[in-house]
């Protein structure tokens, strides 16, 4: 063959390899190249590069069945460099593998590197521990929190067991520590905030229990004695706080009135208002008072309060003592004689009039024992008032009427009869006639009279005193003696 023949058919042969290499190269060539490309991509972890070379693959050989592993790796990859978030996105897109757990395991991320480390455990606990993500992250958080309780800290850390939710025991550690602080905030005295700590605790140990005792302690700290009272009676003894004090403040009004304290008993037992029998004491314990008050003689106060407790016949009684105390006795017998027999205070009370008699003061003993009934002892004392004044005659008229226990003096007559007769035997005349003058009518006094004054007469006579004895004998109506008074005298 010519040279210019083999040139001719290189040339064609090279055009037709060319037009042949333009058949080749789109069809086969590159997608071949594209295809080993995003394989290797997909290998060296450019997913985003691979996946787009796989799309614009299509159906070119298995490409399209590279795309679901290829996209699980970048959204894995996207997961442990800390996109949760787009992960779960493209874990969704797929159902590779276990993607549907991957989703699950993103979200879990996702919550947890929001701090909502409780919400993530929940989801956490539904997976295989090889989705725990942050399982240690867990156990340091749980040693954080103990060494907050240690420390005191005891807000902070039931707060951070509580963001652990139901991570191991962690939501048993802060019920733990609310339970402790609720507590402690009851035994303070603040059993309103107790109530509310107990009341989130949802049934944890006896907290529900602890809610009714917290309320029962407040309502006893706001003064509703009967609403707290009421509260402890469903408890069991343990819870009721303030049951031994609720006791004692009736025991303490008892005592009040015991030593006297009505208006402190009183004002006690008002404040309770209906608690137990509290307000029933009310009334008695006023009685106590206006009783203590009549005792102590302030009758005006003891009858202001027996009016105000509407016990009339008590006051009326009151009303009465005064009139008694202030020497009205007709106005008080007529009051005390509308009362029952047990509250006339002095309607058989002589004592008072035995003392004014026995103290002289004669005209008010008489009119006390005539207002009694007691006429014997109001002659009494109309004869010893005779007798003091010296009518010793007209006190013995009256004695003599009265029974012998009576006749005050009688026994002083006798005495002075004997004294006079004693007097007229010395030569005492005058004495003895005065005594037997006063005595009056009492047995022979009066008869001994005439005698003793002639027999002082006679006296004067022989000691030569003729004018006094012949006054004498003249007032005697003695002639005879008369005469030898005059004889004498002549003689003398």
């Amino acid at each position: 063959m010519t040279l210019k023949r083999k040139l001719i058919v290189m040339i064609i042969a090279l055009v037709l390899l060319a037009g042949a290499l333009a058949l080749l190269v789109p069809g086969v060539i590159l997608p071949a190249l594209r295809y080993r490309q995003a394989i290797s991509d997909s290998r060296e972890g450019k997913y985003d590069e691979a996946l787009t070379l796989l799309t614009e693959l299509g159906d070119y050989r298995d490409a399209a069945d590279y795309i679901p592993g290829t996209t699980y790796m970048k959204a894995e990859q996207l997961r442990t460099s800390g996109s949760p978030e787009e992960a779960e996105t493209l874990f969704a897109s797929v159902s590779y593998l276990d993607s549907d757990r991957k989703v699950l395991q993103c979200r879990a991320d996702a919550l947890y590197n929001a701090g909502a480390y409780g919400e993530a455990w929940t989801i956490y606990d539904s997976l295989a521990d090889a989705y725990h993500t942050h399982d240690y992250d867990y156990e340091i958080l749980m040693k954080e929190a103990a060494a907050l309780a240690e420390a005191g800290s005891t807000e902070e850390a039931a707060a951070a067991y509580e963001a652990l939710g139901d991570y191991a025991d962690a939501a048993d550690l802060a019920r733990s520590l609310r339970y402790g602080q609720a507590e402690t905030l009851r035994t303070s005295g603040k059993p309103e905030e107790a109530e509310t700590l107990f009341a989130a605790l949802d049934g944890y140990g006896d907290s529900a229990a602890r809610v009714l005792q917290c309320r029962a302690d407040a309502l006893y700290l706001q003064g509703d004695y009967t609403g707290a009272d009421e509260q402890y009676a469903a408890l069991p003894a343990e819870y009721r706080t303030y049951a031994r004090e609720l006791d004692d403040l009736l025991a303490q009004g008892e005592a009040l009135e015991t030593a006297g304290e009505y208006d402190a008993a009183i004002a006690l037992y008002v404040s309770l208002g209906d608690f137990r029998d509290a307000k029933d004491r009310i009334i008695p314990a006023r009685r106590a008072k206006a009783d203590a008050l009549y005792a102590a003689g302030d009758l005006e106060n003891a009858g202001a309060l027996y009016a105000q407790l509407g016990e009339s016949d008590l006051v009326l009684r009151c009303s009465a003592d005064i009139l008694y105390n202030e020497g009205k006795y007709e106005q008080a017998w007529a009051l005390y004689n509308e009362l029952p027999e047990d509250l006339r205070t002095h309607k058989t009370d002589a004592d008072r009039a035995e003392t004014l008699r026995q103290a002289g003061s004669y005209e008010e003993a008489e009119r006390l024992f005539r207002v009694m009934g007691e006429n014997d002892r109001a002659e009494q004392c109309r004869a010893d008032a005779l007798y003091d004044a010296g009518d010793l005659a007209g006190a013995y008229l009256l004695y003599s009427e009265l029974p012998e226990e009576l006749q005050t003096h009688y026994d002083d007559y006798d005495a002075m009869m004997v004294e006079a007769e004693e007097d007229a035997e010395q030569g005492l005349y005058d004495e003895a006639i005065a005594l037997f003058t006063r005595l009056g009518t009492y047995e022979d006094a009066a008869e001994r009279i005439r005698p003793t004054r002639l027999a002082k007469a006679e006296a004067l006579r022989r000691a030569g005193s003729y004018d006094e004895a012949e006054q004498l004998y003249t007032e005697l109506g003695e002639t005879e003696h008369l005469t030898q008074c005059a004889a004498d005298r002549l003689y003398d």
